[in-house]
Formats: C-alpha cells, structure tokens, sequence
C-alpha cells in the first residue's frame, strides 16, 4: 500500500505538469464554497446562537427544572422551534452550496463524464449522507440548549466531530467511485471500503497536512491575525486540490 500511496503522489505530480489548471479551478470552487458560505450561513448561525441564548436565560430566571428535562412555557418553546427551523435551512443552505461548488471540484479532479451526470450524481450521494447528519445533530441541538444551563458536554462533542468525520470520508471515497458507478453503488463501494486498512492511512496522512495547516496559522495568529488569515487560506486552498488529485489517484 505505501507503495500505492508513492506512486499516486507520482501521478499527481505528473498532473500537474501536464495540466496545472486541474490545481487551479478546484481551488476556486473551494474559495466560492468557503466565502459564500461564510457570507450565507454566517448570519443564521448568530441568529441561531442568539435565540438558544435566549432560551437559556429564560429557563435559568426560573423555568421548573427536572432531572432529565425542562418544563418549557410556550414562548420558550416557540424560540427553540424558530431556532430548529433556522438550523434546518442553514443545512439545506450548506447542502446546496457544498453539493453545487464541491462537486464542480471534484467534477474536474475525477474527469472522465459529463459535469451534469457527476452533479446529479453528488447531490444525491450527499442528500443521503445529510439525513443521519441532521438527526444526529438534532440531538446536539436539544444537548447544546441543555448545556447552556447545565455542565460542558465534552464526550458529546467529541462523538459529535467523529460521526462528521466518519460521513465526509464516506462522501470523499464515494466521489471518485461515483465517476463510473451509479450514486447508490458508489456509497455502498464507500462504506466497504472503511474496512480496509488503507483507508484510514490515507485519512491520517490528509488529516496531519490539516493538523500542520492549523498548527502553522495558530502560530501567525500570535504575530498578525492579518498574515494568520492570508497564509491560512494560501495553505488551505491548494492544499484541498492536492488532497482532491491525491485521493483521486489512490482510489483509481
């Protein structure tokens, strides 16, 4: 397998001389992604943050408290409705912009079909892998209102960042399958795949490049929050397009 893993950084190596745009055009993809979803998503999730905080305060001035739950008023639960419908849509606003600008990537990363057959194809790979995402954070949800009078739940938020993990590596691998497989065999060949060994040699060599990314942008922060964000991203950037051709190549 490692050396598989060589021979794939040969090829993307090799890519890249041959087509330097195939860096390119992904990376403006992950740059629209990123800002509009900044621009977007930013505004419901203060909103968000503001209606559970909101809620929080009104049960800690004296709403009755049990031991499992909350006796919550109508008002209080009218707030953590709106909250849950805003959450909602900023999931169906990151489904959206995620599946249209990350898949346009993935499209000129995999090659080899139609733009409108790998679209279809993504969107609906990631339609299926939102759903238990949704439930899942429906329970961190209704967990984050509780922690906002109760004790930090770390254990909850460290289950919570896995099973997000566990999703995207599934969506990752099923995105170079699904260039020559249906979307359903595509994840089922993806799930397969999270037994095996190599998979998860291959996430832990992506995931330590993200870790060093982190590492090197913290470290600026400590100089200028300016450099920290012009660096950040000038690492981030290239860094998912190579990941993209690497992934590509190993998978292949």
């Amino acid at each position: 397998m490692q050396r598989a893993m060589i021979d794939a950084f040969g090829r993307v190596k090799q890519r890249l001389v041959n087509d330097p745009i195939s860096l390119w055009r992904p990376m403006l993809c992950d740059a629209a992604f990123l800002f509009s979803l900044g621009f977007i998503g930013g505004a419901l999730t203060q909103r968000i943050e503001v209606l559970l905080m909101s809620a929080g305060a009104s049960i800690a001035r004296g709403s009755q408290r049990e031991t499992l739950g909350f006796a919550l008023n109508a008002e209080q639960q009218g707030v953590l409705l709106t909250a849950a419908g805003l959450q909602l849509t900023y999931f169906l606003v990151v489904y959206i912009l995620f599946s249209f600008f990350t898949g346009l990537g993935w499209h000129w990363a995999v090659q080899k079909i139609s733009v409108t057959n790998y679209l279809k194809r993504f969107f609906l790979i990631n339609l299926v892998l939102l759903l238990p995402y949704i439930f899942f954070d429906g329970i961190g949800f209704y967990r984050d209102f509780l922690v906002l009078s109760m004790a930090d739940a770390r254990l909850w938020t460290l289950l919570y960042w896995l099973y997000g993990i566990l999703l995207l590596m599934v969506a990752v691998i099923a995105s170079v399958f699904v260039r020559w497989q249906p979307w359903s065999l595509a994840l089922k060949s993806a799930l397969q795949h999270l037994r095996m060994l190599h998979v998860w040699r291959v996430a832990i060599i992506i995931l330590s490049g993200f870790v060093l990314i982190e590492i090197v942008t913290r470290l600026l922060l400590l100089v200028s929050h300016q450099l920290a964000v012009v660096v950040g991203f000038g690492l981030l950037f290239p860094y998912l397009a190579l990941t993209r051709l690497f992934v590509v190549e190993v998978f292949s």
